[in-house]
């Protein structure tokens, strides 16, 4: 994968779990049931991995700078 599709690839996740998260976050009412720390903790999971992700595209990004 090149770098621009590997770049539009990110962006595309970043857009969707954005979303995501957002929509997640409208469901949430400040109650501590068991669906709210479900639904907090799968949030915290898919932003974890998010920030993997563009972590990764640095990573990468770097690693072509330095050769």
């Amino acid at each position: 994968m090149g770098n621009d599709d590997a770049l539009v690839s990110l962006l595309h996740d970043i857009k969707g779990t954005c979303a995501n998260l957002k929509s997640a976050a409208a469901m949430l009412r400040g109650e501590d049931s068991k669906e709210e720390r479900e639904l907090l903790g799968l949030m915290s999971r898919q932003a974890r991995s998010l920030a993997d992700e563009i972590s990764a595209y640095q990573a990468r990004r770097l690693g072509e700078r330095l050769k």
